[in-house]
């Protein structure tokens, strides 16, 4: 696999976290072409869905490969998965393909699950944006980094400053956010209806 990487790059790009970002290419792909997946997806699956899942997995399967189903038997189903991927030419389109009916799946058991469990859990905050989670993990990773310096004073000092600034600057737009969804609902709101 080591051998198949090639042009490593060490990003400079600040993420929300400790780890530097590292970029590379991988010869076995084409780098111009783009895959439609979504990798923030994550599903979780009971124990009592899992035969669920794997009954509408072997279904698609069988219809979007064109697979005579042999009465359900899933050993047969595999058998002709292999035969199709050593046969198929293009093995990133056959790639996609499959990772589309596993998605599919996936929609289709939340789907019913989502149907059935209607509740929401926690409370909905409607001031709440995706920039102030960032600086929420940022914030954390500078106060963390600062809690583990020990050794060094010097170095620990300038941690703390750099916490305590992010600290301020993410208090501050959480203010910020909180002030204005509260100037946009009076707005929205009629003043016959204080």
């Amino acid at each position: 696999m080591l051998v198949d990487i090639n042009n490593w790059q060490i990003l400079e790009d600040e993420s929300a976290s400790d780890h530097i970002i590292t970029k590379f290419n991988n010869k076995i792909c084409n780098v111009g072409t783009k895959i439609n997946n979504a990798h923030d997806l994550r599903y979780i699956m009971k124990e009592q869905q899992q035969t669920e899942f794997h009954e509408i997995l072997y279904h698609i399967i069988t219809k979007t490969f064109q697979i005579k189903d042999k009465e359900g038997r899933e050993g047969d189903i595999d058998e002709e998965l292999n035969r199709l991927l050593k046969g198929h030419t293009n093995l990133r389109k056959f790639t996609v393909t499959l990772d589309e009916v596993i998605q599919r799946t996936c929609r289709e058991i939340c789907k019913r699950t989502n149907a059935r469990n209607t509740k929401v859990k926690g409370r909905i905050v409607p001031w709440w944006k995706d920039a102030l989670k960032t600086m929420r993990n940022w914030t954390n990773a500078l106060r963390r980094r600062y809690q583990r310096t020990t050794g060094d004073e010097a170095l620990r000092e300038v941690r703390r400053s750099q916490y305590n600034k992010a600290k301020k600057d993410y208090q501050a737009a959480i203010r910020r956010e909180k002030t204005r969804s509260w100037k946009q609902y009076c707005t929205i709101t009629s003043p016959i209806n204080p």
